[in-house]
Order: structure tokens, then sequence, then C-alpha cells
């Protein structure tokens, strides 16, 4: 019974015996023995990742994973809002780590389209059991950090500011990522520097239409003096 197992300490990764008996709780039993059994398997799942299931787990949005933060930003509420079936939200060393979600349906075109907005990976996990919907044909949908993509943006913020030398690598993020204002370069800031919004803007739409007014904006100066 996974009862017993439930009552012991248990220090993950579970045993082949456990594993097995846990997931056979989890496809079928009901109420209490199934969701201690599905506990076990996410704290399981994460531990085999590096990460930790906290006790009182706290949600957090796609912008906190990628950033790995505990703060939201203006516009965030610190839930996804992508309609991820049944996430299930770990850390490592207290901050965002990953988001573990049990979609019945992968919509590939949504997720390419979150691939562009955000510097994240999304992955189905095949070889592990979907812990809360067993057997109903659900998948594991994993999302982490990109942290390949995150490190060329770093790069790509880092050459900016050498060849300009002028703001902050926060800033020269900002501008790649298309937030805010474009940065300026040239005599007296009369264009935008290159590349605003050309590394996965959050909002796409918004940071063309920044873009292209700033741009405006700075050609209507121009050819008035």
């Amino acid at each position: 019974m996974v009862y017993d197992l439930a009552q012991r300490v248990t220090v993950p990764p579970l045993l082949k015996a456990e594993f097995a008996k846990a997931r056979d709780t989890v496809e079928h039993a009901r109420g209490w023995r199934r969701h201690q059994a599905a506990r076990l398997l996410a704290e399981d799942y994460g531990y085999r990742n590096g990460w930790r299931l906290p006790a009182r787990p706290l949600s957090f949005c796609l912008g906190q994973l990628e950033r790995r933060s505990n703060q939201t930003r203006r516009g965030e509420i610190g839930y996804p809002q992508e309609g991820f079936e049944k996430p299930i939200f770990y850390r490592a060393d207290g901050r965002p780590a990953a988001i573990v979600a049990h979609p019945y349906h992968v919509d590939e075109r949504q997720l390419a389209g979150l691939r562009e907005r955000y510097l994240l990976r999304f992955e189905i996990d095949a070889t592990y059991p979907a812990w809360l919907a067993l057997g109903l044909g659900a998948k594991l949908l994993v999302i982490t950090p990109d942290d390949e993509r995150i490190a060329a943006l770093d790069a790509e913020a880092g050459r900016l500011q050498h060849t300009y030398l002028k703001g902050s690598l926060a800033a020269w993020r900002a501008h790649l990522r298309g937030e805010g204002m474009p940065m300026t370069v040239g005599r007296r800031g009369g264009h935008a520097a290159p590349g605003f919004g050309s590394i996965a803007p959050h909002d796409p739409e918004r940071a063309a239409e920044r873009a292209a007014f700033f741009q405006s904006s700075t050609l209507q100066k121009g050819s008035a003096r």
C-alpha cells in the first residue's frame, strides 16, 4: 500500500519498487492515496532534475521563469496565462526553475509562438509518467530557461555596449527584447541602435510599433533641420 510508502521519510529518488507502487496507485487509486502517490512522483521527478517542490508551492509566470526571479514585472500576474493544464512549479535555490504541465493535447503552434517570445525551452518528456493524468493520454510538458539563448542575449548586449560605449548591460538587454524605447546612437542620439526587439520580444507587435514610431520621429527631426 502507498500508505506505508507515504508514512516513512522518503528520500528521493524513489527506489524501483517504490516508483512502480506509486505509479500504480496514481493510475488506479482515488482520493488521498492517489494524491499522496502523485506528490511522491512529483518530488522524485524534481530530484532527478535538481529541482525542489516546496511544501506549499507558489506559482510564477513564464517571464519570472525566464529571469529565474521571484519578482513580477509590470503586466505580469505571477501565473502562466497560456492555459497550461495542471502545472507544477519547481524551484532551485529558492528561485523559479521549471514548470511541468500535463497537457492532453500539445499545441505546437502555441509553443512555437511562446519560444519566439520567451527565452525558454518547451520539451515533451516521454521518459517519465504524467502523474497528474496517468492513463488518460496526457503528456509531460517541461518548461525551463533556455540558457544558450540567454547567454547569446547577454553576449550581444555586451557587444553593443562595447561598440557604442554607452548604456548598461541591462539597458541593452531591454533594447534587444524590445522593451521600452530603443537605445539611441549617433550624433545627439540621432537614430535607434540596431537590433531593437530582435531577440524574443515579449510583445512583438508593440516592439515593432515603438521602433517605427521612434524611427519616424527621428526622420521628422532630421528633415526639420
